[in-house]
């Protein structure tokens, strides 16, 4: 039996950028490697990257939604404390993670909860963000679409 294809199970196949989103019900306190025990208020909390390596998002979300392993990224300490609920992604051929990162921080209410998550290879402050409510989707994409006009197609999965 051969395997089927990433995008069959939800996942997307082929490289991109990518926004998980999960939802803090009560405060949470975790260890995060070098930036030490930090705290997530409750909330939606979201976290941007890109995947152009082997694999792509499907490999990459998948990662994601796991709970074991040896912590790689930042993310990974969160895995075991978090269910990811929905995932925003785009296969535009540009690295978008910064930029994504960028407009959730400007959506209303935002803050980013932990300086340095995610972003030890570039000058970005986060690339966590924190809501106090669900994200609007139509809202980030608008946004998005006023930074970057040529962007394309971002779309969503919610898990179920």
């Amino acid at each position: 039996m051969s395997a089927k294809p990433a995008a069959v199970h939800g996942l997307p196949a082929g490289k991109g950028s990518y926004l998980v989103w999960f939802r803090v019900a009560e405060p949470l306190e975790f260890d995060c490697g070098a930036l030490g025990t930090r705290r997530l208020d409750t909330g939606w909390t979201g976290y941007a990257g890109s995947a152009f390596g082997a694999g792509g998002l499907a490999a990459r979300l998948r990662r994601h939604l796991g709970s074991g392993g040896r912590a790689h990224w930042h993310i990974d300490y969160l895995r075991s404390h978090i269910a990811i609920t929905e995932f925003w992604f785009s296969h535009d051929p540009q690295r978008r993670e910064h930029l994504w990162a960028e407009v959730a921080a400007e959506l209303p209410g935002a803050k980013r909860p932990v300086r340095g998550f995610g972003s030890s290879d570039c000058s970005c402050e986060s690339h966590l963000v924190h809501l106090p409510a669900r994200p609007v989707f139509s809202r980030f994409v608008g946004a998005v679409a006023a930074h970057a006009p040529e962007h394309l197609r971002i779309s969503r999965r919610r898990r179920r």
